[in-house]
Order: C-alpha cells, then structure tokens, then sequence
C-alpha cells in the first residue's frame, strides 16, 4: 500500500528540479506503536506540477488532510466536545455524523510527551463515541493537568482536528 503526505515547497528556481533531504520519524501502529526513521532524496521535476495524474492524486490528498477546526469543518466532519479526567483515565467525548462506521482518535501532546493510542469506550449509534486514555501507562502524563494534546478525529469520509487543555 501507500500513503500520500502533502507538503508545499516552494522553488528557489521554477525551472530547475528541488531537491529534498527528508527524515521521515514515524509510528508503525496496531495495539502498540513502533517507531520507524528513514531518510531519503527526493528530486521534484517541475513539469510534474502541470501533470494532470500528479494534480489530481495531490488534490485528494490535500482534501483529506483533517481540518483544524478553528478552519471551520464541514458539518460531516467529527467535533471534539470535550476532555475530562476520570478514575479510568482522560475521557474524550466526541460527536462524528450518525452511522459513522469506524470512528477514530488520536492524541498527541504539543510538548513531544509520550501519549498512549486511545481506545473506543462507547459508541452511542446517535454520533456520540467516547474514547479513553490510559494515563497509567504513560510516565509523561503521570500529571496531565494543563498539557495541551491536539487531537485528530477520522471517521468514514471526513476527519477534524482539535487542541485542547487537559482540565
């Protein structure tokens, strides 16, 4: 399989191909994350910017880049609404379109801090799916009060992106 990471570069020359040093660090994940480093060159031709197959794999790539919602979401697009911290772990409520499928989160913690994957509760069948965070099982987050996660919402066909302050 593959997967598409669009970025915008802009050329120092338009007519001359850009080349690119990139260190990928990555996350392979399932029920645990292993981490993944790679480097590679890239040379981007320019002619490939008028190429229609490029344009159009491009544009679908950019479409499905979650929105942040201060950006203003589609109405189809999943809501954070809200973070609380209970006996179980941080609780995330969320609202993704009725008959959403396979609704999804992921966090991450602005200052680098380790954040366990987060794991479906309850899905409601109205919208309304909670998920949790184990805060024991994570040293960074032993104190979580007042780190700011962004979170990513997927769901079938459109996704979102929130940050909040863990109360």
């Amino acid at each position: 399989h593959s997967v598409l990471f669009p970025v915008t570069v802009a050329a120092s020359d338009v007519g001359k191909p850009v080349e690119l040093d990139v260190k990928l660090l990555y996350g392979v994940c399932a029920k645990i994350c292993i981490p993944e480093e790679h480097e590679l060159t890239l040379s981007l031709d320019p002619a490939a910017a008028n190429d229609a197959s490029v344009v159009d794999r491009l544009s679908r790539a950019i479409a499905s880049v979650p929105a942040p919602v201060a950006q203003g979401p589609s109405k189809d697009a999943p809501q954070l609404v809200g973070l609380k911290i209970e006996s179980s772990g941080l609780v995330i409520d969320t609202r993704f379109p009725t008959g959403t499928a396979t609704p999804d989160a992921f966090a991450e913690a602005l200052d680098n801090s380790y954040v366990p994957m987060t794991q479906k509760l309850a899905d409601s069948g109205d919208g309304h799916v909670r998920f949790r965070i184990d805060l024991a099982t994570s040293g960074d987050l032993k104190a979580p009060s007042g780190k700011v996660l962004r979170l990513t919402l997927v769901g079938d066909d459109a996704a979102s992106e929130a940050t909040a302050t863990i109360p």
